[in-house]
């Protein structure tokens, strides 16, 4: 049941993070970006999106993956990045809205196998960072974010092309 729900909510983020190019006909340019977010729980994934050629936005849906001491996890969510200027460089600002799949183990102390659950959790966050180009299209991100999902808090770095 949480993998359907997972599925659709997937599926209606990616016809709301496309939608617009039906409803102006302006051309949009793919974009792809990968990430890591180092820490207590480390996280990697993937995205794949749209930026207008004559927008301050990106609109990406995100896949991702992680690993902590007692749980793993993994989900996907919609992010949306604002940008002052076209050139998509310097200061931005996200808005993600997901969900996240967590398995939390809790330890045996008899040393058996622990007994594990898994967790459904929104991922509905805010987030800063920086943005600067390292070569045609292609950037180099930090960001960090804030919200209600299953860690309060991320610290990303990124490379979108």
């Amino acid at each position: 049941m949480k993998k359907i729900l997972v599925i659709i909510i997937c599926v209606i983020l990616m016809s709301v993070a496309f939608s617009d190019e039906l409803k102006t006909g302006v051309k949009k340019k793919m974009i792809y970006s990968g990430f890591l977010s180092p820490g207590l729980f480390t996280t990697f994934g993937f995205g794949i999106g749209s930026v207008s050629l004559n927008q301050k936005t990106e609109k990406m849906i995100i896949t991702h993956a992680g690993l902590g001491p007692m749980f793993l996890g993994g989900g996907v969510y919609f992010q949306k990045r604002f940008f002052k200027d076209s050139t998509r460089t310097g200061l931005f600002y996200t808005f993600d809205f997901g969900a996240d799949v967590i398995t939390v183990c809790a330890a045996d102390p008899g040393g058996g196998g622990g007994d594990c659950s898994p967790l459904l959790v929104p991922n509905i966050a805010g987030g800063i960072g920086y943005s600067k180009a390292i070569g045609n299209n292609s950037y180099f991100r930090i960001s960090l974010d804030l919200g209600i999902k299953a860690l309060i808090s991320n610290l990303n770095l990124s490379i979108t092309f």
